[in-house]
């Protein structure tokens, strides 16, 4: 299979994954304010790998994009989680992945579904 065909079902799947991981995101935020912590901290992980994944798949498909797509931008926000997740502060996390993370990934999501080259 040659590179061009596997970029092009790569970018597939990430727009199938985004999808998910938006409104998964999402629940994460709801636990988060209804107090339910450990549900989220699990999903936290979950973030972490797919927000990896997401950035990855992005840097290897990023021609196929009309409009470039930053994915350094979220390295701040990652930072802040992390911090959240030092201090247990459950309203810092919730507060990042809703106001700033988010937001990017929903950005990201509007650029590979409307923008796509070939």
């Amino acid at each position: 299979m040659n590179l061009e065909i596997q970029k092009k079902e790569m970018r597939d799947s990430l727009q199938e994954y985004m999808n998910r991981f938006i409104p998964g995101m999402q629940k994460i935020v709801l636990w988060f304010q209804q107090g339910e912590e450990q549900k989220a901290l699990e999903g936290m992980v979950d973030v972490v790998e797919g927000l990896a994944w997401i950035c990855e798949a992005i840097s290897l498909t990023q021609e196929l994009y009309s409009t470039p797509i930053n994915i350094e931008g979220i390295n701040e926000f990652l930072i802040q989680l992390n911090d959240g997740l030092v201090e247990s502060d459950s309203i810092l996390m919730a507060d990042i992945l809703e106001y700033e993370i988010i937001p990017i990934v929903e950005e990201w999501n509007k650029i590979i579904m409307g923008n796509i080259v070939n």
